[in-house]
Order: structure tokens, then sequence, then C-alpha cells
């Protein structure tokens, strides 16, 4: 390969990665965004949840309301899930595409790159951080979604189970869950692949040689 054509591909690689990075900082700014909502219906379920003067349930909850804030909270953990997916996706695919064809173009002597993720790790290893990111929100979002699974069994007139009502909920929600749970088994994955270690390096000097 010429010098030239080289350059040529630096340029088209180099290009592709500030493209793909743009794209990225769009979904970083994205995953801000459930928990803005979550917020505001944090707020509303609050107010929906006032005590009542109704003989069914003490914290005036109605099934519907129950259920519904169960599906809610799945919801919003779904698009903090999906665009936690697109960001591993996209550091998962500098690590074990880009990087390798931009190294196979330059000298040896010019040291690593691209190593934000090794730095990143490193400074993970406090057990505080590590619990933060593996089970930070997890808890948050499982306790939640208990306490509405109970304000919604126990809010519905018996029989409870009987009702195409909660038949239907139960079904929305609990395809939101397997939604979930593959998606985070999938985030998994994505997370012990960026984490791994380099691929043997290959440089420009190696392929003259």
């Amino acid at each position: 390969m010429t010098p030239e054509d080289r350059d040529a591909y630096l340029k088209i690689y180099l290009a592709e990665y500030e493209s793909l990075s743009t794209r990225l900082t769009y979904w970083l700014t994205l995953q801000y965004v459930p928990y803005s909502i979550a917020a505001a219906a944090l707020g509303y379920f609050v107010q929906a949840w006032r005590p009542s003067a109704s003989p069914s349930t003490s914290l005036g909850a109605s099934p519907a309301l129950a259920w519904s804030s169960l599906l809610i909270l799945q919801l919003l953990m779904w698009a903090v899930l999906q665009s936690t997916h697109e960001v591993f996706t996209y550091v998962v695919y500098f690590k074990e595409c880009l990087k390798p064809k931009i190294r196979r173009l330059l000298p040896r002597a010019g040291g690593s790159f691209l190593d934000f993720e090794p730095f990143l790790n490193e400074l993970r290893r406090r057990w505080f951080l590590r619990f933060e990111q593996t089970c930070g929100l997890f808890l948050v979002v499982a306790g939640g979604m208990a306490v509405s699974l109970w304000l919604a069994i126990s809010s519905t007139p018996p029989p409870r189970l009987c009702r195409w009502s909660t038949i239907g909920w139960a079904i929305s929600n609990l395809y939101v869950l397997f939604i979930l749970c593959g998606k985070s088994w999938d985030i998994l994955r994505l997370q012990k692949r960026a984490k791994a270690a380099d691929p043997p390096e290959v440089w420009a000097d190696d392929s003259n040689a």
C-alpha cells in the first residue's frame, strides 16, 4: 500500500469515527430524557395516590392506575436500556472494528490510542462506583415495580386474577418485562466485550515487514 493510499484510508476511517461519535453524543444526551419524564411521572403518581375515603383502598389508587404505573416504569426503563445498548454498541464497534483498521495504517512508534475504555474501567474499580453501575438504578426500578405490582393486585377487587382487565394489564407488563430482560442481557454481553483486552496489535510496520 502506497503512502497516498494509506492517507486516503486513514481520512475515511477518521471521518467515520467523527460521524459515529456525533451520533453517540445524541444517544448520550437522550439518556437523560427518561429521568426527567420519570420525575414528572413520580409527581403525578404521588398526587394520584393521595389518601382517599374510598373503602376499596386507603391509598386512593385504582387498579388501572396501579397497573399503568408499573407499565410506565417499565417503559421508562426500556428507554434507558435502549440508549445504553446503543452507546455500548458504538464502543464495541470502535474497539473491535475501527481501531484495528486505523492501527494497521499507523507506525508502531505512534503509540496506542482510543484507550478511554481501559482508563474508565480502571477508575471504576472502586466499590462504590461498581455498585452504582451494577445495582444503583436496578434496585430503584425493582423496588418501584414491586410496589406497583403489590398495589395493582391489592387494589383489584376479588376475584383478582380472573378479570379480563387484570389479564390484559398482566400480559402487557410481562411483554415489556421480557424485552427488558433480553435487552439487559445483551447489554451485559456488550459491556463484557468493551472491558475485554484488545486483540493482538497489528501496525503498519508489521505489515511492511
